[in-house]
């Protein structure tokens, strides 16, 4: 498991890095940062690629089949066995 610098100071805290094989490129690698951060208003939000989904971390049993992997991974570094207690 690899480690991530705590980065509190600037508003965000890192939760897990992520390198290995790209699955989806012959040969290729892919890098990831999964952090999480607090205090923003909703409405201050850019989503980019889908959209926001806010439930209770206790419905996350129910849309877990809906995560991607890479969203997968991130919630489970975060949540570890108490994602799908």
């Amino acid at each position: 498991m690899d480690g991530h610098p705590n980065r509190t100071a600037r508003g965000y805290a890192g939760i897990r890095i992520r390198n290995g094989t790209d699955i989806d490129v012959d040969g290729g690698t892919v890098s990831g940062e999964f952090f999480i951060t607090r205090n923003i208003p909703v409405d201050a939000l850019v989503v980019t690629e889908g959209s926001l989904l806010i439930i209770k971390p206790s419905e996350l049993v129910q849309i877990d089949s809906k995560l991607t992997p890479t969203a997968r991974f991130a919630m489970k570094a975060y949540f570890g066995k108490r994602m799908f207690a």
